[in-house]
């Protein structure tokens, strides 16, 4: 965390950068915030981001597969669906 606190404000704008420059999510002005800035996915985000869910899920399984089932973490975003 130490680490993160150390980086200029820039990087957090240079995260959001190539998915913006590549149609992914686009800046909201925060109306709460004059600096502030609320990332929305595009319809193109959306479709990126549910193709990758699949792929996303069997990694998931393939790290997660060492583990017995009593081991395998509860939460619903563990279930690979």
């Amino acid at each position: 965390m130490r680490a993160a606190a150390d980086r200029p404000h820039d990087d957090g704008r240079a995260l959001v950068d190539g998915p913006e420059d590549a149609g992914l999510v686009e800046r909201q002005r925060n109306p709460d915030h004059r600096r502030a800035y609320a990332l929305e996915a595009t319809d193109a985000g959306r479709k990126w981001l549910a193709g990758k869910h699949s792929a996303l899920m069997a990694a998931q399984d393939e790290l997660l597969s060492v583990l017995g089932d009593e081991e395998r973490p509860s939460s619903p975003c563990y279930s690979g669906s």
